[in-house]
């Protein structure tokens, strides 16, 4: 589909003008140092044929160590410093696999479940190099013709797969921080348009509404967008995490009889240490009573909506104001690929478009829908799984993890030894040990010794715990249980 607008893009060659000229072997330099502009910067086929295969083994080394420790060994040595002169690519990219490869965290190994991190299928980290070999800026549609194209329809679809209306649609960010930081500044555009302008003049009258259990991320952006923490009310969330209704109906009565008033409220769906889901239907509803903007920070539970079985959890997210949420997580693919769905996308440019005189004046660019400049392209890699997958295949994937983050809570409660603080609602669970003089570091220190399973050890109402984010597509009923056996 052609962006409106736009001019004609040239195609890029499949071959240089003349093969001769590749041939040659250009180089390029002053007299004591040429560059070899044809290794860096090929046209022959050959060539990047021989480019492409020297990363063969880096990459056969990544998912074939999916049998291998889970935690990285000790960083050796590396040469980081940088050479006078060019050096080969085979030497680097040796030095490459034998040095970091090893140090760096193995995603691929099944017992790597300490956080929300999980291997990407091995095509879309793939297809991040076809990306970047575009090197294609999403700031304006005429940097990235094909791709805003394909970002701005599939935002909309994502944003029909939440039930938002019709007219609804987004932008990805660089992260689900950046996303939660965005919907942030929407919702005070909102409240008050003459900030764009003026600047934040409210002090702690106007405040965001958010359960003690919110990410990190909430504090950050008030604090970024010049509010301060004051602007930031936390309300009490129950054992497991879950904003309390009651808490937040009662500050929201409260907030005007102290002469202040919540311009947003945050709920949450899958929190960062528990996995608890807000009651969305709740939320969304007392926003819409008191005129507030409804955000839901779905990053990671958002996924469920993929799932006929757990999709009802999200009851309530079609409220929504915004949406955060990020493929990058439970959809396996490669960081970063996150996104800001908002009910009225127009609000994007009002709050934070800027005229750039070096734009072609194209009535599409996401360039005005985000505080973003020079972005990447994010969206194939998330268009690929989609299509590698398809909707059956997501569903089974959810469902699968769902499953055995059930068996694990499962297994804890019939341990001996350990017993389960939180269950959570989607596929984490916390849980610590039943001996209160146990230590629990080095409860997980054995567990990855012995068990070659990764755990956190996140701290939530001021205990220290052990946790496991059931991610891993090739995690196994038998591997929890032989995990929780000894």
């Amino acid at each position: 589909m052609a962006v409106p607008g736009e001019p004609t893009i040239i195609p890029i060659l499949a071959r240089p003008a003349s093969a001769a000229a590749a041939e040659q072997g250009r180089t390029c330099g002053g007299d004591d140092v040429a560059i070899d502009l044809d290794g860096l910067f090929p046209h022959s086929e050959e060539i990047i044929r021989r480019t492409v295969r020297s990363f063969e083994d880096a990459l056969i080394d990544i998912w074939a160590s999916s049998g291998d420790a889970a935690k990285p060994r000790e960083a050796a040595e590396v040469g980081l410093d940088v050479p006078a002169g060019p050096r080969e690519l085979a030497d680097v990219v040796s030095e490459l696999r034998r040095h970091m490869l090893p140090a760096c965290l193995n995603t691929t190994h099944p017992g790597c479940v300490a956080h929300m991190d999980t291997l990407p299928t091995l095509a879309a980290a793939v297809c991040e190099s076809i990306t970047a070999s575009l090197n294609n800026n999403m700031l304006f549609a005429e940097l990235s013709p094909a791709f805003t194209t394909m970002e701005r329809e599939l935002l909309r679809w994502f944003a029909a797969r939440f039930r938002l209306p019709d007219g609804a649609g987004g932008t990805m960010t660089s992260g689900g921080s950046l996303a939660n930081l965005l919907a942030v500044l929407l919702a005070r555009h909102r409240f008050d348009p003459a900030v764009r302008e003026s600047g934040w003049t409210h002090g702690d009258r106007a405040v965001v509404l958010a359960s003690d259990a919110v990410h990190a991320s909430i504090p950050k952006a008030v604090m970024a967008l010049g509010m301060g923490r004051q602007a930031l009310v936390k309300v009490r969330s129950d054992a497991e995490g879950r904003l309390s209704i009651d808490a937040l109906a009662e500050a929201l009565r409260k907030l005007p009889r102290e002469g202040r008033r919540g311009f947003m409220v945050v709920a949450v769906a899958g929190t960062t240490v528990t996995g608890a889901t807000d009651d969305l239907s709740a939320i969304g509803r007392l926003c819409r009573e008191h005129g507030v903007w409804f955000h839901v920070d779905a990053a990671y539970g958002g996924a469920v909506v993929f799932s006929a079985k757990h999709r009802p959890l999200l009851t309530g997210i079609e409220l929504a104001d915004s949406i955060t949420f990020n493929p990058q997580k439970w959809m396996y693919v490669p960081k970063a690929a996150a996104m800001l769905l908002v009910r009225r996308p127009e609000l994007l440019a009002e709050a934070v478009g800027v005229r750039m005189p070096y734009s072609n004046g194209s009535p599409f660019n996401f360039g005005d829908l985000s505080l973003q400049g020079t972005r990447p392209v994010d969206v194939l890699k998330v268009w690929l799984n989609l299509q590698l997958l398809g909707l059956s295949g997501i569903e089974s994937l959810i469902d699968h993890t769902m499953s055995l983050g059930r068996h694990f809570a499962e297994r804890v409660e019939r341990s001996v030894e350990f017993e389960l603080v939180s269950r959570g609602d989607l596929n984490i669970c916390c849980f610590q040990p039943r001996d209160p003089a146990a230590d629990p570091q080095a409860v997980r220190k054995r567990f990855l010794d012995r068990q070659g399973c990764l755990l956190s050890l996140p701290t939530f109402r001021g205990r220290r715990l052990l946790r496991a984010v059931l991610l891993n597509p090739r995690l196994t009923f038998e591997h929890i249980d032989r995990w929780l056996a000894g």
